[in-house]
């Protein structure tokens, strides 16, 4: 039998659930305090906890703060893969009115449902 440890079985509850959420608060925190290092990687702990779009775009904010062009690209491209509604975000957000001339990140932007770049 599995050992569970002191906390028994909310110690599988909270890896499931509340960590992602703590590790992308923590994340946003330390985006909000223009501590980028500790936002990607307490963004990418979460997203290996939990994929998700959210995570995603975070990941690509960090990245336009940083200008990792190529990063941005990336995490843009998953973040509208994993929710559509992410591309509004990506046209309208403040991060990201650098690159908004970019043709790459116009076309990843404008990308389709479905479509590959």
């Amino acid at each position: 039998m599995r050992d569970l440890g002191r906390l028994g079985l909310r110690g599988p509850l909270f890896e499931e659930v509340a960590r992602p959420d703590l590790l992308a608060l923590d994340g946003f925190t330390r985006y909000v305090g223009e501590d980028y290092a500790g936002a990607r990687e307490a963004f990418l702990a979460a997203e290996r906890c939990a994929p998700s779009a959210y995570h995603q775009y975070m990941l690509a904010c960090v990245a336009a703060s940083t200008r990792e062009v190529e990063a941005l690209l990336s995490h843009a491209r998953a973040a509208i893969r994993g929710d559509p509604a992410y591309r509004e975000r990506f046209r309208g957000d403040e991060e990201f009115v650098p690159y908004r001339g970019d043709a790459a990140f116009a076309a990843v932007v404008e990308l389709t449902e479905g479509a590959e770049r």
